[in-house]
C-alpha cells in the first residue's frame, strides 16, 4: 500500500510552529500582540478542523451581520501570517551565520510558503 505525503500539511504544521515561536516571543517580552497572536493560532487551528464554510455557518449563527464574519476572517488571517513570518524571522536569526544576506532567499521562499499555507486554510472547503 503506497501513501501519499501531502506536503503541504507538513508547510501548515511548520507554520503553526513559526507562529507559537512568535506567541511565545512577545508574550515573553510583554508585547500586547501575544494576545492577537494566540487568538489566531487558536482561530486557525479551529478553522483548519472545521473547514472554513462549515466555521462561517458557526460564526455566522453568533454574529447577524455576514460582513463583520468576513472582516474578521481577513484581519484573523493577516494577523496569523505575520505572526508566523515573524517566527520564522526569529527561527533564522538563531541560525549562526556569518552572512546573513545568504539566508534572504530561504527565508524568503520559507515565508511565501506560509502565506500559502493560510492561503489554503482560509480557502479551502
Amino acid at each position: 500500500m503506497k501513501y501519499k505525503i501531502n506536503y503541504f500539511s507538513i508547510i501548515t504544521v511548520l507554520s503553526y510552529c513559526y507562529s507559537i515561536i512568535s506567541f511565545l516571543n512577545f508574550y515573553i517580552k510583554g508585547n500586547e500582540f501575544w494576545l492577537l497572536s494566540g487568538i489566531s493560532i487558536v482561530f486557525t487551528y479551529l478553522v483548519s478542523r472545521a473547514g472554513i464554510l462549515n466555521f462561517k455557518i458557526k460564526l455566522a449563527t453568533y454574529m447577524e451581520i455576514p460582513l463583520l464574519v468576513n472582516t474578521l476572517i481577513f484581519i484573523v488571517s493577516i494577523i496569523y501570517t505575520i505572526s508566523s513570518i515573524y517566527g520564522l524571522y526569529i527561527l533564522l536569526n538563531f541560525i549562526p551565520a556569518n552572512d546573513f544576506a545568504s539566508l534572504s532567499i530561504p527565508y524568503a521562499i520559507l515565508s511565501l510558503l506560509s502565506i500559502a499555507s493560510t492561503l489554503d486554510i482560509y480557502t479551502h472547503n
